[in-house]
């Protein structure tokens, strides 16, 4: 199947820059790493690399704080990590492997193909998020603007649907996992196989040491409160231009990805009965 071209927003950061030493250094690892990965040499305990990735601003953070802190022998690095570059050079020491980044959506094929020759089983978890919030959300690193642009978040929804086709792939809906935290644990321990050691409602009492809690504007407990933020008034206007985005063809993805029934929702904007909030003074 075809992919659609990547934007360039995102394409300027899927492949590392040189940095030295270590773009030096990992050319020589090369091999010895496939004999590793092969069983041929040294000891090696990596068993799954799981790989957290799909929408930003879906809950792929607060997953990977989850996790970390609640899945036992398992490698993980506290902050995005690309996959690749973990599974080419990473520690094999602990049964699982963790990482998490978004744009990893769009290197999935190339993830697959260098475990193909691995006896390393490989997992993807696939975040989603009710686009009318993701297309709403600001980012600490862009608190002046709406960090998913239509056109990225089209193109990953293209990427999306084409990844979830393989059974190496769950997807996670943001909306569920907040409210339900024991049933999507569940769910991916049926998936993965890994070790629970702590419930994932009681993350926040086992943050792991030296974590980057950045985005998650700090540590509490779960609050599905936040889902459907969209529906605050201050961003009428903001969902009105969405509405009128024809190529982003909001209602019916909508309805594809199960977050409306119809179309109906949208009609009181179109038709202006949104009440705006009044300009201060």
């Amino acid at each position: 199947m075809n992919r659609p071209p990547i934007p360039a927003e995102a394409e300027a950061s899927l492949h590392p820059v040189f940095q030295f030493p270590k773009s030096l250094i990992h050319p020589l690892m090369v091999p010895w790493m496939w004999l590793v990965d092969k069983g041929l040499f040294g000891e090696k305990r990596l068993e799954t690399h799981v790989v957290m990735t799909g929408f930003p601003r879906s809950g792929t953070t607060l997953a990977q704080l989850m996790v970390e802190a609640c899945i036992g022998d398992l490698k993980a690095y506290g902050k995005e990590r690309r996959a690749l570059e973990i599974a080419r050079f990473g520690s094999r020491a602990s049964k699982f492997l963790l990482t998490k980044r978004p744009r990893d959506i769009f290197l999935i094929d190339e993830i697959r193909e260098h475990y193909s020759e691995r006896s390393v089983n490989l997992k993807f978890i696939l975040f989603i998020r009710d686009p009318r919030d993701i297309l709403t959300s600001y980012h600490i690193n862009k608190p002046n603007e709406y960090y998913v642009s239509t056109i990225r978040w089209k193109t990953i929804h293209e990427y999306w649907k084409i990844a979830i086709q393989r059974s190496d792939t769950v997807v996670v809906k943001y909306e569920e996992f907040v409210s339900n935290p024991a049933k999507t644990q569940q769910e991916l321990t049926d998936f993965i196989g890994w070790d629970v050691i702590h419930p994932f409602e009681e993350f926040h009492k086992h943050v792991p040491k030296g974590f980057d809690v950045g985005a998650l504007n700090g540590v509490r407990k779960l609050d599905s409160q936040n889902s459907q933020r969209w529906r605050k008034q201050s961003y009428t206007d903001r969902i009105c231009e969405l509405l009128m985005d024809e190529e982003l063809e909001l209602t019916s993805r909508l309805i594809q990805l199960g977050y409306e029934p119809d179309a109906s929702w949208a009609d009181e904007y179109l038709a202006g009965k949104i009440v705006k909030p009044r300009k201060a003074a």
